[in-house]
């Protein structure tokens, strides 16, 4: 990891390796997330679902073995297969931190940055996630199409079409 002011990357080569990170991120959170749903293994996720609805606090609530296998872990995958100078690193880890503190407040906020990102999951599908426990494992949708896992959301957001609260994002 560089650190020297001098060797600070361009604008381009920063958001790159942000976005990249992002993407595995996403990618590594969606595949534990998904395993810890298993039924062998719901009692390290259990702690995090004591959030039936969702508060920011609830996003980093959870077992230690959750804590370090799923959150750390898809947090810190990105940089360390693709290390970038320490402020590029700071930048995402502030990312990382809003987004699932503004996945997990409750509030569908219409001035959150988050809803610029095309594939960004949204605070209605993660309370719907808390509510019902069932699909939208990732932080982004992406994962969830691919695999169907959003299909009872769909469904849900599909039932409640008049209702302005849990129109489909």
């Amino acid at each position: 990891m560089l650190f020297a002011a001098s060797e600070l990357p361009s604008a381009c080569s920063a958001i790159g390796s942000i976005v990249l990170w992002h993407a595995l991120f996403d990618a590594w959170f969606y595949w534990g997330h998904r395993l810890l749903h298993h039924p062998k293994l719901y009692w390290i996720h259990k702690k995090h679902h004591s959030f039936h609805a969702t508060i920011g606090v609830a996003a980093l609530f959870s077992h230690p073995i959750e804590g370090l296998l799923v959150n750390a872990g898809s947090t810190f995958v990105g940089p360390l297969l693709f290390p970038a100078h320490f402020a590029v690193w700071n930048l995402y880890f502030i990312l990382r931190l809003h987004e699932t503190i503004d996945a997990h407040c409750g509030y569908d906020w219409p001035w959150s940055p988050w809803r610029w990102c095309p594939f960004h999951g949204g605070c209605r599908r993660h309370d719907f996630h808390h509510s019902h426990n069932a699909g939208n494992y990732g932080g982004f949708w992406l994962w969830d199409w691919i695999c169907g896992t959003d299909t009872p959301y769909r469904l849900f957001c599909g039932k409640n079409q008049g209702s302005e609260s849990w129109k489909a994002t």
